[in-house]
């Protein structure tokens, strides 16, 4: 299982190089993966996987953009639709705290092995 995982490591993601570059120069910044540049540069975690914590890496990688977004185009014309907007933004506000405390709980040794977990579902 975890040889398919560094073989595919290897091919690559399929992702853009600047969207990879992006994310990695963000990593960096919260000091969450280092870089070795050079001939046979690769980037590296700064913490032992058992140590760091999911949300750190999800808000490193996006920001304090929030889970959902909500609609700000909904004509105001009765009582539902003029509080539909706040209604929503309070639900995507309750399901980022929710989220963001499932995240809390796992570090990334516990991402990985649920995400491994998950390829051993699907095969």
């Amino acid at each position: 299982m975890r040889n398919s995982h560094r073989r595919r490591s290897r091919q690559g993601s399929g992702s853009t190089p600047s969207l990879t570059r992006h994310l990695l120069l963000s990593l960096a910044r919260h000091d969450i993966v280092r870089s070795k540049l050079g001939k046979h540069g690769r980037h590296y975690a700064c913490q032992a996987r058992e140590r760091k914590c999911a949300r750190a890496i999800y808000r490193a990688a996006v920001g304090a953009k929030p889970l959902l977004a909500g609609r700000t185009d909904v004509p105001h014309i009765c009582d539902v639709s003029s509080l539909a907007e706040r209604y929503f933004e309070l639900m995507a506000q309750e399901a980022d705290a929710a989220m963001l405390a499932a995240l809390d709980r796992r570090t990334l040794a516990i991402s990985l092995d649920e995400l491994l977990a998950l390829e051993c579902e699907a095969s």
